[in-house]
């Protein structure tokens, strides 16, 4: 069995960048990964940091408590040794889908889902040296504007596989996976700016912002033994 410690976080593009962290290439003890298969496209980086080379904590608690970065979610599973898991941020948007026609002539409809957010789809696997093979499916999803059908979600996709080899006491990074939002900045004169109906027509202002966020993905898999590590593992009441 193999528990899998994962981070999932988001920062601004160019926050982070202001901070100096470079999560490919932390140093000498930051070594990049060889990708085993080719990645036919380059939207995302996969990088190692040793845990004796790179004080990770650190530099995360720092980023954090500065609001450069933001905590998505901290998921934590047990997963047998070879097998398929799935590691979800985000949120499920539900439809209404057409599946049929009854006998008077009226639709039939089903409840469809569909996740919107980050996924990670892995697959731990422990070589006979001691080292984790980790085959990584990242997924970057979002809802995107439908003109056509408003009705039904448009979903925008990243998605690629790959396989990366680490050892143990590794922490793998998944970086570069960006993703573009808009927010809506409004300004406005103290007091005028509060005025009903004129208030919001001469003294304030909206304006739409583009910001690009990086996601970025921290992996840990540390092999256990069943049942007895497993019992430590779990927090204590």
């Amino acid at each position: 069995m193999i528990s899998i410690a994962a981070l999932i976080t988001e920062g601004n593009v160019s926050d982070i960048s202001r901070k100096g962290v470079d999560w490919i290439g932390l140093g000498e003890n930051a070594t990049s990964i060889s990708l085993t298969e080719a990645t036919p496209d380059h939207w995302y980086q996969l990088g190692r940091i040793s845990r004796s080379g790179f004080n990770i904590a650190a530099t995360l608690r720092a980023l954090i408590n500065d609001n450069k970065l933001r905590v998505l979610s901290r998921p934590n599973i047990v997963v047998l040794n070879g097998r398929q898991a799935t590691l979800h941020s985000g949120q499920t948007v539900y439809y209404r889908k057409q599946i049929g026609i009854d006998d008077t002539g009226r639709p039939i409809y089903d409840i469809e889902q569909i996740p919107v957010g980050v996924t990670l789809v892995i697959n731990p696997r422990l070589a006979a040296d001691g080292d984790i093979i980790l085959t990584l499916q990242p997924i970057v999803s979002s809802l995107s504007d439908n003109t056509y059908f408003p009705d039904l979600p448009l979903v925008s996709e990243h998605r690629t596989l790959t396989t990366v080899r680490i050892k143990q006491g590794e922490v793998l990074v998944i970086a570069g996976l960006m993703r573009d939002s808009e927010e809506i900045i409004r300004s406005r004169v103290p007091l005028l700016g509060d005025l009903p109906i004129i208030g919001r027509m001469l003294f304030s202002h909206k304006e739409k912002r583009r910001i690009s966020t990086e996601l970025m993905i921290f992996i840990e898999p540390v092999p256990v033994q069943y049942p007895t590590d497993v019992e430590v593992m779990k927090p204590a009441e």
